[in-house]
């Protein structure tokens, strides 16, 4: 659902994950397609807030295919004001492909919102 609650622009994406998962990679947002290409690194950025508390999400640029292989991947925890979190990959060694940019969402039921993501060639830098 989009919300009117948005860090940039008018909207943002509201986010209910309606129980835990076994294992906080039970359920996600994925965006598919990409190639990592060989010589390069990449950022994955983006704006979360939650509506109560503290909540973990796992930031994982990733291989799209067993084994699932991350790049740089980390979890963040974000609270109830909105905050930028970003991971930046090593520098790939061959091309990677099939690759996708996850959000891994299933630590515990909440709702959250996301705004502003960005993905991009190179390291961190702030919009």
């Amino acid at each position: 659902m989009v919300t009117d609650e948005a860090i940039e622009g008018d909207a943002s994406l509201h986010i209910t994950v309606n129980s835990a998962g076994a294992n906080f990679w039970d359920a996600g947002l994925q965006h598919t397609g990409h190639v990592f290409r060989a010589g390069k690194q990449y950022t994955l950025s983006a704006f979360l807030k939650c509506s109560e508390g503290t909540l973990d999400i796992n930031f994982k640029p990733e291989l799209a295919a067993d084994p699932w292989t991350g790049y740089g991947d980390q979890v963040f925890t974000m609270t109830e004001e909105w905050t930028e979190f970003s991971v930046t990959t090593p520098v790939f060694e061959a091309d990677t492909s099939p690759a996708a940019i996850t959000f891994h969402i299933a630590f515990e039921a909440a709702d959250f919102w996301i705004d502003g993501v960005r993905f991009y060639e190179g390291e961190y830098v702030e919009p």
